[in-house]
């Protein structure tokens, strides 16, 4: 199970975080911060979302050095 995570999801990792906690944060401070979250935090969140994609997706993988 380890060798398949290892070669299978493990290279995508990164850009599943990149599109997730973005939007998290955004949403988290909004409810924290205003006690509610409106249309402007979730289109926010999508904006944070979509550029911290493209900029995961723009700075390639680096191979470990062994």
């Amino acid at each position: 199970m380890k060798k398949f995570i290892d070669e299978n999801v493990a290279p995508y990792w990164k850009a599943v975080m990149g599109f997730v906690i973005p939007g998290v944060v955004v949403l988290s401070n909004a409810q924290l911060s205003k006690g509610h979250i409106d249309a402007s935090d979730w289109t926010l969140a999508l904006f944070a979302c979509i550029l911290t994609s493209g900029g995961v997706y723009a700075v390639a993988n680096k191979k470990e050095l062994a």
